[in-house]
């Protein structure tokens, strides 16, 4: 099994702004680093942990959530819209 690969900074941003496009929000990120601090640690995840796919993908999953990378302050429950 190869390698799995990884997530980018560029490529956050493509997805955070396709998601804009398609719910709505404020453009822009706090701060790069939450960013990339966050896709360092699924790398982590998968080299020092022995992580599988979803491992990583729950990292991924959290440490963004937890960065709140967006500018725009989130208050009250976030509810997926479908």
């Amino acid at each position: 099994m190869s390698d799995p690969l990884f997530l980018d900074f560029e490529a956050v941003l493509e997805l955070h702004r396709d998601s804009l496009l398609k719910f709505g929000g404020t453009d822009g990120i706090r701060e790069q680093h939450l960013i990339e601090s966050a896709l360092g640690s699924a790398i982590n995840t998968y080299v020092y942990a022995n992580g599988d796919l979803h491992d990583i993908a729950a990292t991924y999953g959290f440490h963004i959530a937890q960065a709140r990378l967006s500018s725009m302050a989130i208050k009250g429950p976030v509810r997926a819209q479908l």
